[in-house]
Formats: structure tokens, C-alpha cells, sequence
């Protein structure tokens, strides 16, 4: 059954802000846990959460009792209220556990992420956000002078000095000026962020609100080449400062995907945690930068605890020449510190995805109450021992720097119990300052109050005084018993030398056999040196023999275009001329046929100027006339019959000419296609020839290529001989097209020829028809007339005759010209 969610958190804010890590938060940051968190009431037997699951989620038992059962069995209990229930339900990822509800209980859930930016955002805060008030003089010291180069300042910092030069190259570029004047805000305390910033020009003042309403206090003073901007896109949280500009100036702005990609992931090494502990066999160590509480509650064996809030603070006992793995929960916070650390020039990585990709049982714990929750780990393996000498004294000096990190933690405790200190004065001024502001008209309870405040801070400041002895007598004594450990190791070392001296005069010897060895070696790759350089020159040689038949191909290849080039220019030139002929030739028989065909029109002028005259003697002699014309009309209507008779064989025959140019012209098309194809095939087989001739000029003696030569001009001789083929049948081409054209213009006439005569017959027949002959004619002007008519037929039959032979001598000149071109 799903839980219940649980509206009303009133009864369970104390208990909420007891909880581990949200009780090193500030009141507004604890608040915000309690908006954020969500309570689920779950009966009895009912499931939190399930051994194997992986989510992204925090659990804490707020009331009743809960069961962790690894494999079905009960591992432990968890009772509201006890120190163990203060602590997160089995955080590893997967679960190791799954939670059951022994009773009915209340549990509350987290986001992990937004938890861990939580914590960074109240970190920072308490800390003095972008510049801590440890750095203020720093900060002040570096901006000095307004005259440094704002870029040059940038380059020379720790950061840009370990990004890529393409990187930096890109920043310049992706970066944009923005214009800000005096008193603009920048930055807004609680913001999301979204930009990176570099001062360019003017300052700007960094300031922070203690509390929501309250009146900022100023943290430092920024100027050219100082950034900032950085924690919020490290870690997702929100601004926890405000900018504010002092003068008019120029900031370059940096958009946050810039940033990640540009300047986090180059800087910021991500290790797994089995990378890490190689980095630990090499020297290196583990860095937590939890709170106290959660170091306490779960770590890893060997590491070190140093608060990311106190972390700007503690930078100082950090050695520069060890590499640090920092880690937290989720790698949130451990992100932000890298960033830090790397902007002071240490040697710094941090582990992906915090502790959640840490085994279980790699994790110990410092915390009695806190042992009901911890998973079973099965029986550590003994490490093996170590072979060599120098191993064992490794381990002794990894011992004393184990030692060494315990009294820096202990300092660093102490150093936390000073920053408590330093934020409890100023709750106590801020309370001052409130107290005095609601009770200024009552001027003794504000002295009672300063009064008592006083007290406190004089008892603070002797607790202050008894840890900073305390912390003095434990640095003392771990100083003492390092420099003891530091002796008997150089003693045992002393000792390991001298073993190492024996054994270097023994290498020694070996060297010089392995350097005679050597020198033989290096003589043998002379001589193979030598010899490979000979053959390279050869081949040189070669290549350049190759090189120069290459040119000459390429030269022959030119040539063979410039020559096609003239040929076509050539073709060209010969159809103009073909055309042109055959145009004039044309020309002159139509020109030919028209007068042929006017002095026929004037000659039937004649006889119609004679029909008109006869017209008078017909008078006195129609009998004799009807007769004659009846006779004549017989006659002509057979000439006339045999006339279309041979005009309709004539036709005949033209079209049978222009089937067989049709017919031509198809074979002469088939012609060019397979001169067309050889000229391809041939050119194709030049190529494969010229390509086996490259392949072969470098492997092949001089014959070979002599063969592949005379291939080649065999080739070309075939390429010229299908090009000049092409070129015949185009030729030929152009000749019929005109011989066809002629022959449809012949086609055209002959029966424009046919129409007209077949109009002026039937003319002259309805002339005869209409006209009756009403006298007589004398016999001798009727002969007259009819011979008359004969002649005119005559002279038309001549000049249709003339006008055939002249179309005969122009076919023959066209067939003979084919003939001649063949």
C-alpha cells in the first residue's frame, strides 16, 4: 500500500533541524529544508525503500520504529529519537538494505542533489560567499593598483594557467563585454546563476544580507582582473552574495555552458573511487569536506576533514606537493572545493559522484551510536606483505603521514571550533544591534542586554582560549612523535642506501655490457640506414623517369585534344559550306522556275487576249465552232487525264527518294552511333593503358613499359582512325539532312505546280461551258486559235520539263558528293 503523505510538519521542525547534516545549517537554510522535505506517514510492514534500489533520494526516520533487512533478515532497528536516528537510513547506492515499518512511523524524504546545494549555498554564505573575509586583504593586495592589465592578470592566476591553449583561445572569444555604471547591481543575493564574470574595468562590492530583510554587510572590494560568479554554476545553487558596482565599468560575461564546458571540465578532474586509491598508493589523500557530524558517520579509512565552509581558511595546511581526492555525499560539494583549490594552485581531483559510488564496506566509522546502522562488512583480507625493503620503509612513511594527518585534523578541529566562535559573535552583534534598535527608548534593558551579551562573549572567548591550548599541546605532541618516526625512518633508509649502492656497482657492470650491446646495435642500424637510403635514391631515380614519361603522355593527351579541336572546327566549317551550296543550288532553280513560270502566265495572257477575239468570229460559224471545241474539249480532258497520270508517278518517285534518304539517314545515324562507341572504347582503353603505365613505372623494367607504350600508340592510332570515321559519317550526315530538305521542297512545288494547273483547267473548261457561240467563225481564225492554244501548252509542257531536269541534276549532284565523301 502506497504512504501517506503528511501535510502539517509543525509537530516535527525541532526534530527536523536536529537532524545530521541539517543542523550545521543556518536558521534560513533550515527552513528551506523544511519547505523542501516531504513526510510519509507509513503503516506497519509497509516498504520505504527496497535492498537494490537506486534513486536519488535521503530518508529519515522522524517517529516510530524501522527494520533494515539485508536478504530477508534483520540486520538492525532504528527507534525514533535515538542518536542512530538522527543519521540517513542506509544511503549507499544501491541500497544495501531494505527499510520496513515495525510500526506505524513517520518518515521524511530529501532530494540527495538539492539537499548537497543546500549545504554548499549555506557553506559559502557562512564563509563570505565569493571572498572570505580571510581573503579580503588578499583580494585587496592583488587589485592595488587599477593599471594591471586585466588579462594578463587572468592568465597569470593558478586557473587559466591549467587550461588548453584552445580553450583560452575560445574564452577570449565567447566572452562578451557588457557595460555596467555606477551602483548597477551585477549580481543579486539568491538568484539562480547563469553567467561567469571577469572585472575588465572598474570595482565592485561584494555584500551579503546575514538574514532575510537584514541590511547587507560589505565582504570586499573587487577590481580589474578579479572574477566571480563561480560557486553557483559549480554547484547549482543560488547566488549567495550580492555585486554591486562602486564605479562605471566593463565586466566580460561568460554564459554557464561556456563555463562548464571551457573552463570546469578541462580544470576539474572527475576519479572513480578505485582510481582514487591508486592515487593514494602514489602519495595522494582523501580529502571529505562534509560537516564533522557526517565525517564521523561514515568516511573513508585514511581520510582527512576539513568543512568546505572553513576550507579557504585551513588552505594553508594543505601540502602543494600532494594530490588530494576530495569527496562528499552527491559531488557537489566536492566540486566546488576542487574549484577552490585549483584557483590556489593544488594538485586536486574529486570523486564522481560522491559516496554514493563508494562500496559499503570501504567505509568506516568514527560514530558508537551510530554502529546499529552500519552494514555487516565480512572479514577484511589481510594486505600483503610487502617484498622489498623499500616498500616496508614506504609503509613507515606513509605511517607518519598518517600521523601527521591526525594532528591536522585535529587542528583543523580546532580550527572549526574557532569559526563557530567567530560566527557566534556575530550572531551576538547582530542580536546587539537588534536588541538596541527595538529598545532604544528604554535605555536600561538595553544596557542589561548588552551586559549579558558581553558575558557571553568573555565566556566564549575563554572557551576560544582553552581549545586554541588544547589544539597547541596536540599540535606539540604530534610534532614530537613525527620527528621521531622521521628519524628511525632516515636511520632505516641510511641503511636501505648502502644495500642500493652494492646493487647499483653490480648494474654498473651490466651497464657496460648492455652499452657494448648498444653500440653494436646502433652500427647495424647504420648500415641498414645506409642501405635503405640507397634504395630510396633509387627509387628517386625512378620516380623521376616516371615522372617524365607522365609528362610526355600528358603532352601526347594535349595534342590528341588540339587536333580533335581542328577537326570539329573543320567539320564545322565543311556543313556551313555543304549548306551554303545546297542553299545557292536551290536558289537558283527556284529564281529558274519562277521566270519559267511568268513567261507561262504571259503567254496565257496572250491566248486569253486571242480566246476574246475569236469570241467575235464565232458568230457566223457556231456549228463549226461547237464541233471544234467539243472535239477540242475531248482532247484536253485526255491530255489532261495523262498529265495528272505522269505527275502522279512523279510524285510517286519523289517519294520514293525521300523513303530512301530517310532510309540514309537512319544507316548513316547507326554509322555515327558505332563510330561514337569505337572512339569511346578506344579512349577508354588509352586510360586503363596510361593508369597500368603509372602502376607499373615504379615496379617494371624498361621493356614493360616499352610494351605498354607501343599499346598505347596502337590505341591512339585506333582513337584517330574511329574520330576521323566520326567525322566522315557526320559529314554525310549534314549532306543527306540537305538532300532530304531539297527533296521536301521539291515535294512542296510539284504540288503547288498540281493545284494551279488543276485551278486554270477548270477555269478554262467553265469559261467553255458558260460561253455559247452564237455566229460562225471563219474557218482559219478557229485553226488559228486552236494552234495558238497548242503552243501555249507546248511552251508550259517545256518549262515543267526544264524544272524536272534541273531537280535531277541537283539530286545527282548530291548523290555524287556522298559518292565522293564515302
Amino acid at each position: 500500500m502506497a504512504a501517506k503523505e503528511i501535510d502539517d510538519k509543525e509537530q516535527y521542525i525541532d526534530l527536523i533541524k536536529m537532524l545530521v547534516p541539517v543542523n550545521e545549517l543556518s536558521p534560513q537554510s533550515q527552513n528551506e529544508v523544511i519547505n523542501i522535505a516531504k513526510l510519509f506517514y507509513h503503516k506497519k510492514k509497509d516498504l520505504v525503500f527496497k535492498q537494490g534500489d537506486k534513486d536519488s533520494y535521503t530518508y529519515y526516520l522522524l517517529d516510530g520504529e524501522i527494520e533494515l533487512l539485508a536478504d530477508k533478515s534483520v540486520q538492525s532497528t532504528l527507534v525514533s529519537g535515538t542518536q542512530s536516528a538522527m543519521y540517513a537510513m542506509a544511503r549507499l547506492q544501491p541500497r544495501q538494505y531494505s527499510a520496513k515499518a515495525k510500526s506505524d512511523s513517520v518518515v521524511m524524504r530529501l532530494n540527495r542533489g538539492t539537499l548537497d546545494r543546500l549545504i554548499v549555498a549555506d557553506q559559502e554564505q557562512n564563509s563570505g560567499g565569493y571572498i572570505g573575509e580571510s581573503d579580503q586583504v588578499e583580494v585587496a593586495d592583488i587589485g592595488a593598483e587599477d593599471s594591471v592589465d586585466w588579462m594578463t592578470k587572468m592568465l597569470q592566476s593558478e586557473l587559466f594557467s591549467r587550461l588548453p591553449t584552445a580553450n583560452i583561445q575560445q574564452l577570449f572569444v565567447l566572452l562578451e563585454p557588457v557595460s555596467y555604471n555606477k551602483g548597477d547591481t551585477v549580481i543579486t543575493q539568491g538568484d539562480i546563476g547563469d553567467n561567469y564574470y571577469i572585472i575588465q574595468e572598474g570595482r565592485c562590492e561584494v555584500a551579503r544580507a546575514p538574514s532575510p530583510g537584514s541590511k547587507p554587510i560589505k565582504l570586499a572590494e573587487l577590481r580589474a582582473g578579479d572574477s566571480f560568479g563561480e560557486e553557483a554554476l559549480l554547484t547549482d545553487a543560488k547566488r549567495n552574495a550580492s555585486i554591486t558596482m562602486v564605479t562605471d565599468g566593463v565586466l566580460m560575461q561568460l554564459s554557464k555552458d561556456n563555463f562548464i564546458n571551457l573552463i570546469k571540465k578541462p580544470t576539474l578532474e572527475e576519479v572513480t573511487f578505485e582510481e582514487g586509491n591508486k592515487i593514494v598508493e602514489q602519495g595522494g589523500c582523501w580529502l571529505d569536506v562534509r560537516f564533522p557530524n557526517e565525517y564521523q558517520e561514515s568516511q573513508v579509512e585514511g581520510s582527512i576533514n576539513i568543512p568546505l565552509n572553513i576550507l579557504r581558511m585551513q588552505t594553508e595546511k594543505l601540502q602543494q606537493d600532494r594530490k588530494y581526492i576530495i569527496y562528499c555525499d552527491t559531488g557537489g560539494r566536492s566540486s566546488a572545493a576542487t574549484f577552490l583549490l585549483t584557483d590556489r594552485g593544488f594538485n586536486v581531483c574529486f570523486l564522481r559522484n560522491g559516496l554514493s559510488s563508494v562500496p559499503h564496506d570501504s567505509l568506516i566509522s568514527q560514530s558508537p551510536e551510530s554502529v546499529t546502522q552500519q552494514e555487516k562488512k565480512p572479514p577484511e583480507i589481510p594486505a600483503k606483505k610487502p617484498a622489498e625493503k623499500a616498500q616496508e620503509i614506504s609503509k613507515e612513511a606513509s605511517a607518519a603521514d598518517s600521523a601527521a594527518n591526525d594532528a591536522l585534523e585535529k587542528e583543523i578541529r580546532a580550527s572549526v571550533l574557532e569559526v563557530d566562535l567567530e560566527r557566534t559573535n556575530l550572531d551576538l552583534k547582530e542580536a546587539i544591534e537588534k536588541a538596541l534598535g527595538e529598545n532604544d527608548g528604554d535605555a536600561e534593558e538595553s544596557r542589561k542586554v548588552r551586559e549579558k551579551l558581553e558575558a557571553e562573549k568573555k565566556k566564549l572567548e575563554a572557551e576560544k582560549k582553552a581549545v586554541e591550548k588544547e589544539a597547541a599541546r596536540i599540535r606539540e605532541q604530534e610534532t614530537e612523535k613525527i620527528r621521531k618516526m622521521k628519524e628511525e625512518a632516515e636511520k632505516r633508509l641510511a641503511e636501505e642506501k648502502e644495500k642500493l649502492e652494492k646493487i647499483y656497482d653490480r648494474n654498473a657492470k651490466e651497464m657496460e655490457k648492455l652499452q657494448r650491446l648498444k653500440q653494436e646495435a646502433e652500427e647495424h642500424i647504420r648500415k641498414e640506414r645506409e642501405k635503405l637510403e640507397r634504395e630510396a635514391a633509387e627509387a628517386k631515380k625512378k620516380n623521376l623517369e616516371a615522372d617524365k614519361l607522365r609528362q610526355q603522355l600528358e603532352e601526347s593527351r594535349r595534342a590528341l585534344e588540339q587536333e580533335a579541336e581542328k577537326n570539329r572546327v573543320e567539320q564545322d566549317k565543311m556543313e556551313q559550306a555543304i549548306q551554303a551550296k545546297a542553299k545557292f543550288k536551290l536558289d537558283k532553280e527556284r529564281r529558274k522556275l519562277a521566270e519559267e513560270f511568268e513567261r507561262a502566265s504571259e503567254e496565257l495572257e496572250k491566248a486569253q487576249r486571242a480566246k476574246a477575239m475569236a469570241d467575235a468570229a464565232r458568230a457566223g460559224a457556231e456549228k463549226e465552232a461547237k464541233n471544234i471545241i467539243q472535239e477540242y474539249k475531248k482532247q484536253f480532258d485526255k491530255e489532261r487525264d495523262q498529265e495528272q497520270a505522269r505527275l502522279q508517278e512523279e510524285r510517286k518517285k519523289l517519294e520514293e527518294q525521300s523513303r530512301q534518304i530517310q532510309e540514309t539517314l537512319k544507316e548513316i545515324q547507326k554509322s555515327k552511333q558505332q563510330a561514337e562507341a569505337t572512339r569511346k572504347t578506344a579512349e577508354e582503353e588509352t586510360r586503363k593503358l596510361r593508369d597500368k603505365q603509372k602502376q607499373e613505372d615504379t615496379t617494371q623494367d624498361r621493356a614493360i613499359q616499352k610494351k605498354v607504350e607501343d599499346e598505347i600508340t596502337a590505341v591512339e592510332a585506333r582513337l584517330q582512325q574511329a574520330q576521323k570515321n566520326l567525322e566522315t559519317v557526320q559529314e554525310a550526315e549534314v549532306t543527306i539532312a540537305a538532300a532530304k530538305e531539297v527533296n521536301e521542297q521539291e515535294l512542296l512545288r510539284q504540288k503547288a505546280q498540281e493545284e494551279m494547273l488543276r485551278k486554270q483547267v477548270e477555269s478554262d473548261l467553265a469559261e467553255f461551258k458558260q460561253d455559247e457561240v452564237k455566229r460562225a467563225v471563219e474557218p482559219d481564225r478557229v485553226v488559228a486559235q486552236v494552234d495558238h492554244i497548242k503552243r501555249i501548252r507546248e511552251s508550259a509542257a517545256a518549262a515543267k520539263r526544264t524544272a524536272e531536269k534541273a531537280t535531277k541534276n541537283l539530286f545527282d549532284d548530291v548523290a555524287a558528293q556522298l559518292d565522293k565523301e564515302a
